[in-house]
């Protein structure tokens, strides 16, 4: 739901991450290649890029898997390192905490005309886009209680790589806040030497457990579509095909993706962050402890209780559906782009990812801790977004459209709530 992704403080825990909590976050061990910084024509992008390099995390032992802006940025409070300098960014902005957001405000801080209401920047029409072009980029959402405003700004992966989009109205919003809250962190109680302890196991666990091969796994017809693939994404390696059919549906997954133009970053959080820490807007992180007594035991459990069929099934969805989920992707992208929720809303959500879910909480105790921290997930933000709007007169959240459209999300909680949600015009 919340685009979760495996950070640890070394390169040893990030091998146990990217492993065993993979597990838990369905994530590639090839996913961290479609990382890369993101070209933007807005500064406060540019800065969130120069900021995003500058990061550490020497100070924790800590595996993290962050959710938020699944956009590879690690966001500390902008309070704590906004440039001493820049006091009238500051005046400005608590002087507009609660005012309405203007296009030309983005840049001028002048006063809005239009009260509580988002910049507006002309869109095209779906069939128009250029998605390596210029584009209005993610419509805002406007939630009210009373006095009271959240606005939410979307992300979507994956997303084009040359993308670039007017994000003016986005800074503008944030500028104006008092609170961001667009991340999440789930904390599992196992530290970077304790993890080195099961780093033999985890890294067994990528294969198959009975030294079978894809080949052994799937009919002659399909390894024959496979071996043109293998070919073109992995420089025709075999040992590829001693790795379990999930983990080569993700990598091949991955490497599709980044060749037909798209990464699994998003440019959003970026901008968000880089803005916020500009203004001294407060960021916040939720921090979820989650508790694994026995990671020994989970491993085991992948390896020897993950049903061989949900594996395979993997592999073969994105054997089959490949070429036209990347097609989808670029899709959902354009609308998102364009802040079309509308198209947005009627392409299809990708189904290997589904499927590729399936085999990777095959696992009977796999998919009891993993649907636990995606309920406190919901719950967490549920109640982020209530504080919010209780107690700031404007704040700013960031989260997947797909957790926003859908028929059980965040707009059908808020609704529920009581509170006023307009979509974007």
């Amino acid at each position: 739901m919340f685009g979760t992704r495996v950070r640890s403080a070394g390169t040893c825990g990030v091998l146990v991450a990217a492993v065993l909590l993979s597990l838990l976050a369905h994530v590639s061990y090839a996913q961290e290649a479609a990382q890369a910084p993101h070209e933007s024509q807005s500064q406060g992008e540019a800065a969130a890029t120069e900021e995003r390099t500058e990061t550490s995390h020497a100070d924790s032992d800590q595996l993290v898997l962050e959710s938020g802006p699944a956009d590879g940025t690690d966001p500390n409070d902008p309070t704590e390192t906004s440039n001493p300098t820049d006091e009238t960014a500051s005046a400005r902005t608590s002087d507009r905490a609660s005012d309405p957001p203007d296009t030309a405000a983005a840049s001028t801080a002048s006063e809005s005309s239009a009260p509580n209401s988002p910049p507006s920047d002309s869109e095209s029409p779906l069939e128009q886009v250029v998605v390596s072009g210029e584009q209005p980029g993610p419509g805002l959402w406007k939630v009210t209680n009373g006095t009271r405003t959240l606005w939410i700004v979307s992300t979507i992966s994956p997303t084009p790589k040359e993308l670039k989009w007017r994000s003016r109205q986005v800074e503008s919003v944030v500028a104006g806040s008092t609170l961001v809250f667009a991340n999440f962190e789930v904390r599992p109680n196992i530290g970077i030497f304790r993890g080195l302890r099961y780093l033999p196991a985890i890294l067994r666990a990528r294969f198959n457990p009975d030294k079978a091969t894809l080949k052994d796994l799937i009919t002659p017809e399909q390894y024959a579509r496979w071996l043109p693939l293998r070919k073109e994404y992995f420089k025709d390696d075999d040992d590829i095909e001693k790795v379990r059919p999930m983990l080569i549906a993700f990598a091949l997954y991955s490497k599709a993706i980044q060749k037909a133009g798209l990464r699994d970053a998003s440019p959003v959080g970026r901008v968000v962050h880089a803005t916020a820490k500009k203004h001294r807007v407060k960021w916040k992180t939720t921090e979820i402890k989650i508790d694994i007594p026995k990671p020994k035991e989970l491993i085991k459990a992948f390896v020897e209780t993950t049903p061989r069929e949900n594996d395979v099934g993997c592999f073969l969805e994105a054997l089959d559906k490949l070429d036209v989920e990347i097609e989808t992707m670029k899709q959902r992208a354009a609308a998102w782009a364009v802040g079309d929720v509308e198209a947005f809303r009627k392409l299809p959500r990708p189904e290997v990812q589904r499927m590729c879910m399936k085999a990777v909480t095959g696992a009977p105790a796999v998919d009891a801790l993993l649907g636990s921290v995606i309920d406190r997930f919901t719950v967490a933000w549920h109640a982020e977004a209530d504080a919010a709007l209780a107690t700031q007169d404007t704040s700013v959240a960031v989260i997947d459209l797909d957790s926003l459209v859908r028929e059980d999300g965040v707009v059908s909680y808020l609704r529920g709530q009581g509170y006023s949600v307009e979509e974007p015009e």
